[in-house]
């Protein structure tokens, strides 16, 4: 009788599997067709006041750092800034700030890795304060010419170099 235990446990697991399977039990969350997340080619797949925005169906009207390709795709008193909507274009005092928050973070981990570095530590360090001068002024004149003033706030909050990609 001892035989004949293991073989009917194994095939009621895999009945049991099997029903799992069938009924999808355990498998992922589809959202609903046409509502908020779901997937879309083309507006119609959007129920109304969606829209197709990047494959998937988003407010008509995208709220601070949503999707859009015009002002008209954001919500009132937002603009359309480099593909997210936004408050408006980032100040170029704010500009300064962030870049100079970005250069005050780059500076910390030159400083971290200066122990283990090769060669000479003075020609070293020279190339590296200048290099942070050029992200400086490279990083100052990208903002102003198309950061928005959310991303300039979000960062002056950074707090890791790879927290930037963070940033709307």
């Amino acid at each position: 009788m001892r035989e004949y235990a293991r073989p009917m446990r194994r095939e009621v697991y895999l009945w049991a599997l099997a029903t799992a399977i069938a009924a999808g039990c355990g498998g992922p969350q589809r959202s609903v067709a046409g509502e908020i997340g779901s997937a879309c080619e083309a507006p119609e797949d959007c129920r109304d006041g969606l829209a197709c925005k990047g494959a998937v169906c988003h407010k008509s009207r995208s709220d601070a750092g949503g999707i859009c390709v015009t002002d008209r795709g954001c919500a009132e008193d937002l603009r359309c800034i480099s593909g997210r909507c936004a408050s408006g274009r980032a100040t170029p005092e704010a500009c300064v700030r962030s870049c100079a928050h970005l250069k005050g973070l780059m500076e910390g981990q030159h400083e971290a890795g200066r122990a283990t570095g090769e060669g000479d530590r003075s020609s070293r360090d020279s190339l590296a304060r200048l290099a942070l001068m050029d992200f400086e002024r490279q990083c100052q004149a990208s903002c102003v010419e198309s950061a928005s003033e959310e991303r300039a706030q979000c960062l002056l909050r950074v707090e890791h170099l790879d927290e930037i990609k963070l940033c709307p």
